[in-house]
């Protein structure tokens, strides 16, 4: 995959899920696939509410979830030999009370998932190249075998956190898929990452 082809992807994401995804901002500088003014956006740990709304503020994301204003963060940023150098994949999940169209809403709590590929700063087992980061344990780093695509981690993110919504959008009455061939369209879009997990301990699986 090139810078191209995944911009194309995030555009083809955003389409996909008409209805759930808003105000898109992806774009493509070059090597680098991120979003509009893109300022790097990274939020440091204790990763709070006000640092969250500053980044939506300030439009550090990809695009919103129509629904509740949560923020997606998609970003790949690849070397002079066409090789994915770094990736960062997030999406915060933003809980209100109160109205935003009478002006009382009220951010009372957030969570979040990222998963992260940057193979300079790997360091065996316990910080692999390409991992997940949740909400609750920030010490914490799950090995992810590769780094998804746009589409896959969408819809990880999409089944995960609005699953009346994905079972509407992908599923059929049975709750199985109703159209096997488009998942596989979704995980056509994998890219391989440089070491690997091993046997040796539990990991997450990209779909290939």
């Amino acid at each position: 995959m090139n810078p191209g082809q995944i911009y194309d992807e995030i555009n083809e994401t955003f389409n996909d899920w008409d209805g759930l995804l808003a105000n898109p901002r992806f774009a493509r500088v070059d090597d680098l696939v991120a979003w509009t003014n893109f300022t790097g956006g990274r939020l440091k740990d204790p990763i709070t509410i006000e640092r969250i709304l500053d980044v939506v503020q300030t439009g550090q994301f990809t695009f919103q979830s129509a629904e509740d204003g949560s923020i997606f963060q998609l970003l790949y940023s690849f070397g002079s030999d066409g090789k994915l150098e770094v990736a960062r994949l997030a999406f915060y999940l933003l809980q209100t009370r109160g109205s935003f169209e009478e002006g009382t809403a009220e951010l009372i709590s957030n969570s979040w998932i990222r998963i992260d590929y940057d193979l300079s700063t790997a360091k065996g087992v316990l910080h692999n190249d390409c991992h997940l980061h949740l909400y609750g344990f920030p010490e914490s780093r799950i090995m992810v075998d590769s780094v998804p695509g746009p589409r896959q981690f969408v819809e990880f993110v999409i089944s995960a956190c609005y699953p009346d919504f994905y079972k509407v959008h992908r599923l059929n009455e049975s709750g199985d898929f109703a159209k096997p061939k488009a998942i596989e369209q979704v995980n056509a879009c994998v890219l391989v990452t440089g070491s690997k997990p091993g046997p040796m301990l539990i990991h997450l699986a990209t779909p290939k």
